[in-house]
């Protein structure tokens, strides 16, 4: 029988615990669950957080995964906590900044980017894949073209710096009617509210899938909805 965790509860040491209290409950958004006399049980959302009393604690670090980053940089700031990192936004879109609380420990608070709204694949369906990989990777530069076996033929991931960026298909089985475009995925949340919105304003359902659908704009213009991370 495997295992699981079901949660976890970090435990940051405290030499004040009031003072180390406030900080969580009044400039961050936990609301104390127990308190006794050298413990308090904090908690947010699905997060838990205790504080024990400590004469010498070890600085640790903590991340928390949050909504709403901006304000909460903004309430740390105009407390006058320490800003170990300011708030920044990475490559992957997730925005983050660390702060000290008044024991020591580093907290980065961290806002995951919503899996919608961006541009998550793209690939190109064509009769012969094998001459497109060919031609697209002289072209372009890629590094390499993976093989991505599909059942007696083989489709293509091209590769940048190791990593795909892009795929070439056969224009078989279910890509059989795919237009021989370079067709941009788009993410998106819930594909059924998506496919709704695509022909409430006019637009055309050109195949649809559980978790992917082809689709074109009044204008004729052709795109995947996905309903992917």
């Amino acid at each position: 029988m495997g295992s699981t965790i079901l949660g976890a509860r970090p435990v940051l040491g405290s030499r004040d615990l009031e003072a180390s209290r406030r900080f969580f409950t009044g400039v961050l958004p936990f609301e104390v669950h127990v308190e006794r006399d050298a413990y308090v049980l904090l908690r947010s959302g699905d997060a838990e957080l205790a504080l024990e009393a400590a004469d010498r604690p070890t600085p640790s670090q903590l991340v928390l995964r949050v909504i709403g980053v901006e304000d909460l940089h903004g309430r740390c700031v105009a407390a006058g906590a320490t800003i170990a990192e300011g708030l920044h936004t990475r490559d992957s879109g997730r925005r983050d900044f660390s702060v000290i609380d008044p024991d020591g420990h580093r907290i980065t608070l961290v806002e995951m980017p919503t899996r919608s709204g961006r541009i998550g694949w793209v690939d190109l369906t064509v009769e012969d894949a094998t001459e497109s990989r060919d031609f697209w990777a002289a072209v372009a530069g890629f590094d390499s073209a993976e093989p991505v076996p599909m059942g007696g033929y083989s489709d293509f991931v091209l590769t940048a710096d190791g990593r795909g960026v892009a795929g070439v298909c056969h224009a078989r089985g279910v890509n059989a009617a795919l237009p021989p475009v370079w067709l941009v995925y788009f993410v998106v949340e819930d594909m059924d509210e998506a496919v709704s919105e695509v022909e409430r304003r006019g637009g055309r359902v050109i195949q649809r899938r559980e978790s992917m659908a082809v689709v074109s704009d009044p204008a004729g213009a052709v795109a995947a909805l996905w309903a992917g991370s």
